[in-house]
């Protein structure tokens, strides 16, 4: 399973993000599964995938991986490879480098200065929410994958 494979099939975890504002709007769901929009202060951070470069290498061309055999065998592959002919915009960050993230230190600041602890509530609900999605994702996506092996279709 190739990170790359699978920032390009997932979904925003944010509603909405205001760059202006500085704002990211998630949905909260409580124990009755009513939706809550709720908004937290944003920064940006360099993006995981492409560390910053905006771009990576199409997953299709060494996501099993390349060995040196297959450079040795076609230096003009291998040429092109390592000067970014495959390189596509990163699936992650579009090509921005940057993604929006939540801005846990400000989150921290605001419960401080108004001795109000309910955002931090809601951010660690949400941390929750969020971490029980990915992992359920990333279990249905080794579950297909391993369907792919043993010859099924999805």
């Amino acid at each position: 399973m190739d990170a790359r494979d699978f920032a390009a099939n997932k979904t925003k975890w944010y509603e909405s993000f205001d760059e202006n504002k500085m704002e990211i709007e998630v949905i909260l769901y409580d124990e009755e599964d009513e939706e809550e929009v709720v908004s937290f202060p944003a920064r940006f951070a360099i993006c995981d995938l492409c560390q910053g470069k905006g771009s990576h290498v199409n997953p299709s061309i060494d996501s099993h991986g390349i060995t040196m055999y297959e450079f040795y065998d076609d230096p003009e592959f291998a040429e092109e490879y390592l000067h970014g002919s495959y390189d596509v915009s990163c699936y992650e960050c579009k090509g921005n480098r940057v993604i929006p993230e939540i801005n846990e230190d400000e989150v921290n600041n605001i419960c401080l200065n108004r001795d109000n602890y309910s955002l931090q509530k809601k951010l660690y609900l949400f941390k929750k929410q969020r971490y029980e999605l990915a992992r359920s994702d990333y279990e249905c996506a080794q579950e297909r994958e391993y369907e792919l092996k043993m010859g099924g279709c999805w």
